[in-house]
């Protein structure tokens, strides 16, 4: 059973939700662990999320597998489902840049760097440790997901719109990769590379 994928941590008490994805090696366990860590800690990059966590409490939140999928598709179906769910506790409605849109303070960094130094960080010391997640079955929102992933312009043949390029010339002004932005938009790095030193689509 694949260990990477689309995740949701969700509000039992109002069904608000945060939506992420795990490509790492750990997978779900270990980012499920990094925000408890950060949210108990309450320097989470989610401000919403933190806040929410500070009121309700860690026994209001569950952590629930969306999607199973490789790596290499996390961040596009990580979209898929923000696109669709709109998920109040996400700072940034795009994929793959949690901290996207936010300017946080230099106390808040200086906290959350101070908190995970050393022995503070729940991975120090571990290496190779394996958890893995069983008996979960395709819930009808895997399936919703899936099928919205095939629809329209989001079908991995679909080409790039114009309005797809305006939007990639802006997350490239705002610091996203190529590589990252090949694979949300399904396209090699080449053409992405090609639309920012405006070799392909000028006009645009």
């Amino acid at each position: 059973m694949k260990k990477t994928g689309i995740y949701q941590i969700r509000n039992k008490t109002n069904g608000k939700r945060y939506i992420g994805s795990a490509s790492s090696i750990g997978g779900f366990l270990v980012r499920w662990n990094k925000h408890k860590n950060e949210l108990r800690k309450a320097i989470h990059h989610s401000s919403k999320l933190q806040r929410a966590w500070n009121k309700y409490g860690a026994d209001a939140f569950v952590f629930e597998i969306l999607l199973y999928c490789d790596p290499e598709n996390c961040l596009m179906y990580e979209q898929i489902a923000m696109d669709h769910y709109k998920p109040e506790y996400n700072v940034s409605q795009v994929a793959g840049s949690p901290m996207f849109g936010v300017n946080h303070s230099k106390r808040f960094k200086d906290k959350r760097r101070k908190a995970w130094l050393g022995k503070k960080n729940p991975n120090y010391g571990k290496r190779g440790e394996k958890s893995h997640f069983y008996g979960i079955k395709r819930s009808e929102s895997t399936k919703r997901l899936m099928s919205i992933a095939t629809r329209g312009e989001k079908n991995t043949s679909a080409k790039l719109t114009a309005n797809d390029v305006r939007r990639i010339r802006k997350l490239l002004t705002l610091g996203y990769s190529c590589i990252a932005l090949a694979r949300k938009y399904l396209v090699k790095d080449a053409t992405i590379s090609e639309i920012k030193l405006r070799q392909r689509w000028k006009h645009i």
